[in-house]
């Protein structure tokens, strides 16, 4: 996604200077698929199993720098690199045997969705309806260990609904609400739950909303200004470190 110098070189025309800063110090933490890691890339050394999930932040900030986001067919091309079958994706290239979980999926959706992509939105939706929301890696529409059932997780169910365009059954949209509600009343620090969080929150912030919801996204919001004195981007920092480039260019 960042490593190919030819395409970086005919577009950098049509992006802003921020952009291409934020583009150019990436480049560190990108490996040879295009993944977004953790840490600066030290080739042969697989650091990161969520590859997908740093990957969907990144493209999230360029969006944020610039509307529009002037690269974002790289990430189906990247994205697609760890696909396990329709609707599903494994960890990240580098991880194709490792069973995956509802992380890399919630990011994958949201920066999707932000895209418009909902060639990629969709098929992860229609994927669990047709397996009772099991995401299964590693065997396809085979039965559900516990790590791969979504379902245990109303409100990540939710959150496909809408990044697939489609309206959630409103029990589901209530259980979306109670959660977010009580990450925003429990204000405890634990930057993995805010960053997935982040994205379901974002990801039906324009839409209509009913009254509850709207409340619970406001405990949320305060919850998390409350936790991080700079909001999401302490979130990030906690995760990533300070120097990272998705944290200095939030």
């Amino acid at each position: 996604m960042f490593r190919n110098a030819q395409w970086f070189k005919s577009t950098q025309t049509f992006m802003s200077a921020t952009l291409i800063k934020f583009l150019e110090e990436l480049k560190e933490y990108t490996d040879e698929n295009g993944q977004v890691l953790p840490e600066k890339d030290v080739p042969g050394f697989p650091q990161t199993g969520n590859g997908n999930l740093y990957t969907s932040i990144a493209h999230h900030v360029a969006s944020r720098i610039q509307d529009g986001n002037p690269f974002k067919l790289q990430f189906s091309e990247v994205i697609a690199k760890s696909s396990a079958g329709y609707g599903l994706y494994h960890r990240a290239p580098r991880k194709n045997k490792d069973m995956n979980a509802r992380d890399d999926y919630i990011w994958i959706a949201f920066a999707a969705k932000k895209l418009n992509y909902y060639h990629i939105t969709l098929p992860i939706m229609q994927h669990g309806l047709r397996y009772n929301w099991v995401y299964n890696n590693l065997k396809p529409g085979s039965a559900s260990i516990l790590q791969n059932w979504f379902g245990r997780f109303p409100w990540v169910v939710t959150h496909f609904y809408w990044c697939a365009g489609c309206t959630p059954p409103m029990w589901r949209r209530f259980l979306w609400s109670v959660y977010l509600s009580y990450l925003g009343w429990r204000k405890r620090k634990g930057s993995t739950s805010w960053m997935l969080s982040y994205a379901m929150v974002n990801a039906a912030s324009k839409l209509q909303l009913k009254f509850f919801e709207k409340w619970a996204i406001d405990k949320w919001t305060k919850g998390l200004n409350k936790t991080y004195s700079h909001g999401f981007k302490g979130a990030l920092a906690e995760h990533l470190g300070a120097e990272h480039p998705i944290v200095k260019y939030w």
